[in-house]
């Protein structure tokens, strides 16, 4: 018997005090729930399976949203299952082959089948440090498990080549937009690993708490909802979606378009279809054990998709550029984060990062794509830039 009504909604409940934002919050515990699926459970689209492993990474200013407690706290729930299998923050690739190896688990399915997988999950609470710098290896392998394939070949420190049987790999990672344009490589932009994560870009805080404390009723929902996960880590099978959430996704797939403006976006597009049916497929499990998806289930997954992209796009959109879009996005930052400033304090502010000359530059631009305004204060003499782009 579960203990709340939708996981997800006593776990934003539960977390309601806590300093970090609330999509933080939101996408940690969505991210847990697919550690407790694994490759138990899936949506079958006759040719293939879509399974709900997601990749989620947290990105804002270092120190500045509480990142790391957003992901502890989540995490935290599920430590006592041992099913659950999760990786430490550093790793190589080779201890990541090993780590699913040791993963490996066979259940009976309900038609009295035998069936293997090998799922894990990685937290990592600063991706620099699992990543590395420039390790194409580790990224190209990370893009290449996540698709969850029915036999995944490696190679052995003897040269052989080994396989494993349904592995499935989860992350939730957090970082800072700075790390990743400078760490995640061209190639593992737009089509490659980028367009296979769910980026949650936040700015700061959503409040200030001193000295916070869990009265007996939170501790309540904490262990209720750690009960309810173990429960859901033992569903299995196919999920089937209602006719009236299947002429939804029907018609908003034919509908909608892989076209953005800015082109690394693309990759992110093509696959949200994919983050789409993966995000829905928690959100059935969070509020029941039917494996059924409704309408609701994938508007309300639709909705937080579409809530998170307007800032996905800055956690990587310098990324492969020239060092001038490096400043530009500095500038932009601090403009856009001030609101109103002068150039002489906008330049004490950044000189260590932004030569003068690159900064008018950059301030030229910006004024060009209308981000700012440039106006002159007739009594001090001071040039002064605002903020004036809205978000789409």
């Amino acid at each position: 018997m579960r203990r709340c009504d939708d996981i997800v909604s006593a776990y934003l409940k539960y977390t309601s005090k806590q300093e970090s934002p609330t999509n933080y919050h939101l996408w940690c515990i969505l991210s847990v729930i697919a550690s407790c699926l694994r490759r138990q459970l899936w949506i079958d689209m006759g040719y293939y399976k879509i399974y709900p492993n997601m990749y989620v990474i947290l990105v804002s200013p270092p120190g500045k949203a509480r990142k790391s407690v957003s992901i502890n706290t989540a995490i935290n729930l599920v430590n006592h299952l041992p099913e659950i299998k999760v990786t430490a923050d550093s790793i190589t690739r080779e201890a990541l082959i090993k780590a699913l190896v040791e993963a490996t688990t066979t259940l009976e399915m309900d038609d009295k089948r035998i069936y293997t997988h090998s799922s894990i999950t990685i937290v990592s609470k600063e991706l620099s440090v699992f990543l590395g710098k420039d390790n194409h290896n580790l990224l190209s392998l990370l893009t290449d498990l996540y698709d969850c394939a029915n036999k995944w070949e490696y190679r052995t420190k003897n040269m052989g080549v080994d396989s494993l049987n349904n592995v499935c790999v989860n992350l939730l990672g957090a970082t800072t937009s700075d790390w990743l344009v400078g760490s995640i490589p061209l190639s593992a932009i737009g089509g490659g690993f980028t367009s296979r994560v769910i980026f949650v870009v936040e700015e700061q805080v959503r409040c200030r708490v001193p000295m916070p404390k869990l009265t007996p009723a939170e501790k309540q929902l904490r262990d209720d909802i750690s009960h309810d996960l173990e429960i859901i880590s033992l569903l299995k099978g196919s999920f089937r979606m209602t006719d009236e959430a299947s002429k939804f996704y029907e018609d908003w797939y034919i509908q909608s378009s892989n076209y953005h403006i800015d082109k690394k976006f693309w990759g992110y597009m093509e696959r949200k279809h994919t983050h789409l049916l993966k995000v829905s497929m928690l959100l059935s499990v969070s509020r029941s054990n039917d494996l059924i998806i409704t309408l609701d289930d994938i508007t309300t997954a639709l909705q937080l998709l579409n809530n998170l992209e307007p800032k996905m796009i800055d956690a990587f959109g310098a990324a492969g550029r020239s060092p001038m879009a490096l400043d530009i996005g500095d500038v932009s930052d601090v403009i856009r984060n001030v609101g109103t400033i002068t150039k002489k304090q906008l330049l004490k502010g950044i000189w260590r990062d932004v030569a003068p000359e690159s900064l008018d530059k950059s301030l030229l631009a910006l004024r060009q794509m209308g981000f700012i305004s440039e106006t002159l204060d007739n009594k001090t003499g001071n040039i002064v830039y605002k903020w004036i782009h809205k978000e789409e």
